[in-house]
């Protein structure tokens, strides 16, 4: 049956429902019970936000998807405490008759003596059916070690106030592993937008949104919907008692962004994301971080560690949790089969006339020599395969120089001394441009060509 659609959230993403049929399917599944929190959709693009118990269609529903869910507790005793559970008798090597009334022996007398009076001494029973005596005095000498190693152990009749101190739960106290630990406290750190939800999970009620790089304090625990996925139980702040989903948490605080850049991207050649804005982090695990050439992603900000470091871009993937860097280079504002390559550039990078167009078949390499005995810093802007690039250089002594690590494909080339001796420097150029904050005007480079080398001199002017 066709019906207007509804969404409910699992594990912080969206789930769709467009039939009657899928309705009862995911109430008698757990995933919608009367409190979740639905959002209808209207013919017009109009959403309601509301319990699932008011819809009219699911509020229907309830009634036949009551039973199968009852039905689980009466299940859970077979599984848990099998009436078969009593331990396993050992099997005797081989039949024996009944024993007779059992004879006052050595190992059973009472009261057992002190360890250090106990010798050992040859046992002395009376004679008896074969194997008979045997298993007495096993069952004996069982009897006289057990009572020596609960005499010589520690008493455990005095309660463990470290663990009660610590907030440990009735669980963690019974358990009898040496090993058992309190409840470690994290403070983790949003890489993004989060939500902080009534219950350890996506279907439950949210109860307020938080921006990237907010700090929780709390406690680590399973989702209600599967031990697989982690939540945040926040125990510190206004928020104690709620929960974030851990999927979205770092324990590191993430970098400052500049968010002026932000919007769609597309990746211009494969690239595995990493976990942080370093060429040194880790790979983000998952499949779908493996991007490939022409992948769109949202990009939501771009991150300079180093000022002569490169520019990274912070990127989302839809459905995926968290975010992950790739170097702002490789992406660019226009999707692969338009022909075009407008790349990305920090700030405004507006620029008051035309970019340098790519000349047939050209493929240079620049190297940029000081002819300035003070520390210099240079901002170039110039056009790769991969678009127009921004980048920042430094040379620190007359007679250093640095080649590019890209292959410009036009040698129009613009310029700006960003700073000279530490101090920032504005110069008047026809190109404008944001770096770090900062605007900057940039104006033509002169090079030199050698064959596919363009080297370029630059002096502060002493």
């Amino acid at each position: 049956m066709a019906m207007r659609p509804i969404s409910y959230e699992v594990d912080g993403f969206p789930e769709f429902i467009r039939s009657e049929s899928a309705a009862r399917r995911a109430i008698e599944r757990g995933l919608i019970t009367p409190d979740t929190q639905v959002v209808a959709y209207g013919d017009n693009g109009d959403r309601e936000r509301l319990r699932a118990a008011d819809h009219p269609l699911l509020a229907t529903l309830f009634a036949p998807a009551t039973p199968p869910v009852e039905a689980k507790p009466e299940v859970e005793p077979v599984v848990d405490l099998p009436p078969e559970a009593a331990p396993p008798e050992v099997p005797e090597p081989a039949p024996v008759p009944p024993p007779p009334a059992p004879t006052p022996e050595p190992p059973r007398r009472q009261p057992v003596p002190p360890v250090s009076e106990i010798e050992p001494q040859p046992v002395q029973v009376e004679p008896g059916p074969p194997g008979f005596s045997l298993w007495w005095i096993a069952a004996g000498i069982v009897v006289i070690l057990f009572v020596i190693w609960v005499s010589s152990g520690p008493d455990t009749s005095a309660p463990s106030t470290a663990i009660a101190d610590d907030n440990a739960t009735a669980e963690v106290e019974a358990s009898p592993t040496p090993e058992a630990s309190p409840e470690t406290v994290v403070t983790l750190y949003a890489t993004r937008e989060i939500a902080v939800r009534a219950q350890p999970s996506a279907s439950s009620a949210q109860l307020v949104l938080l921006p990237r790089a907010t700090a929780f304090t709390g406690v680590l625990v399973p989702s209600t919907s599967g031990a697989q996925f982690q939540w945040l139980r926040i125990t510190e702040g206004p928020h104690t008692g709620s929960f974030v989903s851990a999927a979205n948490l770092f324990e590191d605080a993430p970098p400052e962004i500049d968010t002026s850049a932000a919007g769609d991207a597309y990746l211009t050649q494969d690239y595995v994301a990493l976990s942080r804005p370093d060429t040194e982090a880790p790979a983000r695990t998952e499949a779908a971080w493996r991007l490939r050439n022409g992948q769109q992603v949202t990009l939501v900000g771009t991150v300079q560690p180093d000022v002569f470091g490169p520019v990274w871009a912070e990127i989302m993937l839809p459905r995926m949790a968290g975010v992950g860097y790739v170097p702002l280079d490789m992406l660019n504002r226009t999707p692969p089969e338009s022909g075009e390559t407008d790349a990305v550039e920090t700030g405004d990078g507006g620029a008051t006339t035309p970019d340098p167009q790519p000349e047939v078949g050209a493929s240079y390499t620049l190297r940029l020599i000081s002819s300035c005995s003070k520390p210099i810093g240079l901002l170039l802007r110039y056009r790769t395969d991969r678009g127009m690039q921004l980048r920042a250089f430094s040379l620190r002594y007359r007679g250093a120089s640095i080649a590019t690590s890209d292959r410009l494909v036009s040698r129009d080339i613009y310029f700006a001394f960003y700073e000279i001796d530490g101090e920032p420097v504005s110069d008047e150029g026809t190109v404008s441009v944001t770096y770090r904050g900062e605007a900057y005007q940039l104006r033509p480079m002169q090079s030199q060509a050698s064959g596919d080398r363009l080297t370029a001199s630059f002096s502060c002017n002493e």
